[in-house]
């Protein structure tokens, strides 16, 4: 195929035949944005035109679209990258003798794709394929391609650097429908399908637009460590408001409960903060990764957006990281107390790495309230190799005398409280009654926040991978002593509660 003077587009060739999302041509199919000759036809064939209508008036979008819509030349390099990548794996292919058809996916095949796109080529499996033959040979051809790490989702793939391009070679089944039981990796030709067939002309850019925003104000990416909008999830709320700016005008405008069927009724509920049934496949919600937390910094970004729109929301500056004096300066100034609890970073990925540390920050954070020390703010991070988190306490010290209650005084367990606390090494008192209770002032277990955490941290469920390294060593540190050179723009970030568009 000649890939020579092209312009944007998404094609297949007319004469191949299709069934489901997977054309069937003898050479590898190309879901890529271009059109090379008159013997290619558009796809859809009859296109829709879209007039987007005036931008808000402080803000040049135009300004914004020239910083992040990749050029003529960088178009016709990734085009060329994109026809390499994928005669590359075909020929891989041909070589193991395996039913199997290389094709682009992702933001590059539907042409919302930013400026240093990363680029997907998915290999698509005949549906009798076994699991492990799937993998096995997916992975093979992944290593030929691009001789990169094997990652993990449902099924693994390999994800690798090829002349400068970030590239993921995915195996997946070729499938006639969405429906049954799908993997999201499986299902990820359908996603495409769908909205190259209804994307109208210049929507393209309005989801670039919104991709840039989601990624400036910090809720872009549906990976475990973002827990924001999938680049699926924005060009789907981008067809159902029309623009960016229809798009930040309605969700300035959501509240609690927010629930979106682009193609009709869902067929199961669901609890997620944000619901968007996917078009494609009604059991499943294109919204779930987004935390609730995440939910509500996008509906305020897009009302600070819609107050004052500028450009600081696309392309914020870098929080910059404090100096060990001025951190300590703040720090002294809240009359509170800092604890770091430090280990080594498991070699794992971050979609396994950060569900383990929001698990591990939440039972620490039980753990001290437990115990009666007040924990005020968290922050976790990963630098350097290690993984550290960050405690602010408001009750950090307590002192020997404890406070405990037991049954009722007409509880039939009343004789036994008396005789274990009337005997034992940890009573400060004899017990006696307080009310309708059984009281005894004991010896706490743990006076100090180090104290308590040094004793019983590897008692905690901290994450598979995190406990390991744990076992292998761990540290608490506090006060100043937690500013050394890797923990500086954690503590920043800790104390600094500012949004992105505001630094």
């Amino acid at each position: 195929m000649n890939l020579g003077n092209c312009n944007h587009a998404v094609l297949f060739s007319p004469s191949y035949e299709t069934t489901g999302p997977f054309p069937r041509p003898s050479r590898p199919t190309f879901f890529l944005p271009i059109v090379a000759d008159e013997r290619v036809l558009a796809f859809p064939a009859k296109r829709r035109f879209f007039y987007p209508p005036v931008s808000l008036p402080s803000l040049n979008l135009k300004n914004i679209l020239e910083r992040i819509v990749p050029t003529k030349e960088e178009e016709a390099q990734l085009r060329e990258v994109v026809s390499d990548l994928l005669d590359s794996a075909q020929r891989v292919i041909d070589e193991l003798d395996v039913d199997a058809r290389p094709f682009l996916a992702g933001s590059v095949a539907k042409n919302t794709h930013l400026k240093r796109a990363e680029i997907d080529i998915f290999v698509g499996f005949s549906s009798k394929t076994s699991r492990k033959d799937l993998e096995r040979y997916g992975l093979k051809i992944g290593e030929r391609v691009v001789k990169g790490r094997k990652m993990y989702a449902e099924h693994p793939y390999i994800h690798g650097v090829y002349r400068g391009h970030e590239v993921d070679i995915v195996p997946c089944y070729r499938l006639k429908s969405a429906a049954g039981k799908v993997t999201a990796v499986d299902r990820t030709p359908f996603h495409a399908k769908y909205v190259i067939g209804k994307l109208k002309k210049g929507q393209e850019n309005e989801v670039r637009l919104f991709k840039q925003f989601a990624k400036g104000v910090g809720t872009y990416g549906a990976e475990a460590k973002v827990q924001g909008l999938s680049g699926y999830l924005c060009e789907l709320l981008v067809l159902k408001y029309g623009t960016f700016t229809g798009l930040v005008e309605n969700v300035s405008e959501w509240r609690d409960s927010i629930h979106i069927e682009p193609e009709g009724k869902a067929k199961k509920r669901f609890n997620e903060p944000l619901v968007v049934i996917d078009p494609v496949d009604p059991r499943r919600n294109v919204a779930s990764a987004v935390s609730a937390t995440q939910l509500a910094r996008f509906i305020h970004a897009c009302r600070e957006y819609r107050k004052n729109p500028s450009e600081e929301f696309f392309f914020p500056k870098e929080l910059g990281t404090r100096s060990k004096d001025e951190l300590w300066t703040e720090m002294e100034s809240r009359g509170t107390h800092f604890v770091c609890v430090e280990t080594g970073k498991p070699d794992i990925t971050d979609d396994v790495l950060y569900p383990q540390l929001r698990k591990m920050e939440k039972v620490v954070i039980e753990l001290c309230e437990d115990e009666d020390f007040s924990v005020l703010d968290s922050e976790y991070d990963v630098t350097d190799g290690k993984v550290i988190l960050l405690l602010e306490l408001e009750v950090w010290r307590l002192p020997l005398a404890k406070k405990h209650f037991g049954p009722p005084t007409t509880n039939e367990n009343s004789s036994r409280f008396i005789a274990k606390w009337s005997s034992s090494p940890l009573a400060l008192s004899h017990p006696f009654v307080e009310g309708s209770r059984w009281v005894v002032f004991v010896k706490r277990g743990h006076e100090s926040v180090e104290d308590l955490l040094e004793g019983r941290i590897m008692e905690l469920s901290l994450g598979k991978d995190i406990r390991t390294e744990a076992k292998r060593g761990f540290r608490i540190v506090e006060g100043r002593r937690i500013l050394t050179k890797n923990r500086l723009k954690a503590m920043t970030a800790m104390l600094d509660k500012r949004f992105p568009w505001e630094y």
